[in-house]
């Protein structure tokens, strides 16, 4: 049994692979499994990829290469590849994402000293030039409790790429994603409310790149509110994971009014509102600004998205997302 699974989903990433796949075969950590999953490609991505394997032979019996028949999307290779892994720890990595050489060591020591069943860190997030620093929990305090309330508010980051678990956490019943946005959040959830204890390394282990053609992407209006639907299925994911372990009652109305606020902004027409209907949840945003779990942020948004000032949401959205020392501060 090797220390630590990474699991790498390949699916149109030629211009990214080579930096990604050289990335992982340097970790320091020598213990280590790559699972890469062909998701039916259509470029030369598996090509670069047994290229690179060619210049590490001490890493080519640690790797293996699954191919999908059909193209079943980014949760789907995910689980293929859980189902594939063998490491006491599992990892995912995006294939058009790199990682520094120490991440996995870095990991895998802090989960071992601490004894943690999953251990999270800070990333880097590029888009064209520009790289933010994204703490992936603002405060100083880890529980489970705060984690899950940050994650759900997103004053927190969600990304299941900086998460390094225990093997056995996938022995408890695991809701796969339905759609491709929103799929990390799905796997975050679950994964972090059945690990008992969390460890966190608040140092900027991965690089997240922003690719033109991912769907996170695109700043277009028409496009986010196509994303709406997606997400609702995903959120739908979560809240039936919530209700089957008996917690939904405590993070139901902060998912359902997030994802209520997003809608808000993105349906401003009668006929937006008609193609969309059913794409969000029944208002239950009463008295939000008296409710201590929402923070400063969302209560400034909540607030403009009331009055129409959908001018100043915008602009108060791009300055939380190009600085996060902003989105902390009012988180």
């Amino acid at each position: 049994m090797p220390a630590v699974s990474v699991i790498i989903p390949i699916y149109g990433v030629e211009q990214y692979i080579e930096k990604c796949v050289r990335s992982l075969f340097e970790q320091t950590l020598e213990d280590i499994e790559y699972i890469f999953v062909n998701d039916c490609t259509k470029d030369k991505s598996i090509e670069i990829l047994q290229q690179v394997i060619e210049d590490y032979p001490n890493r080519k019996h640690q790797t293996k290469i699954i191919h999908h028949e059909t193209n079943r999307g980014l949760p789907q290779a995910r689980k293929t590849g859980i189902e594939n892994s063998t490491g006491e720890y599992i990892a995912h990595c995006d294939s058009d994402d790199w990682v520094d050489k120490d991440m996995y060591y870095t990991l895998y020591h802090k989960a071992e000293s601490d004894n943690c069943d999953a251990v999270v860190c800070d990333l880097y997030k590029t888009q064209e030039q520009t790289s933010n620093y994204i703490h992936y929990f603002p405060q100083k305090q880890l529980t489970k409790d705060s984690l899950l309330s940050n994650i759900f508010s997103n004053t927190c980051s969600h990304y299941f790429v900086t998460i390094l678990y225990q093997r056995q956490l996938i022995n408890n019943p695991i809701h796969y994603p339905t759609a491709n946005l929103f799929e990390d959040l799905v796997f975050t959830t679950q994964i972090l409310y059945y690990a008992k204890s969390i460890g966190y390394v608040q140092k900027p282990l991965y690089h997240y790149i922003l690719r033109p053609t991912s769907m996170s992407y695109s700043q277009t209006l028409e496009q986010k509110r196509k994303n709406l639907i997606p997400m609702k299925k995903n959120i739908d994911v979560i809240l039936s994971f919530l209700k089957e372990n008996n917690i939904n009652e405590k993070y139901e109305k902060i998912i359902k009014f997030f994802h209520n606020l997003n809608y808000q902004t993105l349906i401003r027409t009668h006929q937006q509102k008609q193609q969309y209907a059913g794409y969000n949840y029944a208002d239950n945003s009463g008295g939000v600004l008296l409710k201590k779990e929402y923070n400063i942020l969302l209560k400034i948004r909540y607030l403009l998205v009331r009055l129409k000032l959908f001018r100043l949401y915008d602009w108060l959205d791009r300055q939380a997302t190009a600085n996060p020392w902003l989105k902390n501060k009012l988180a």
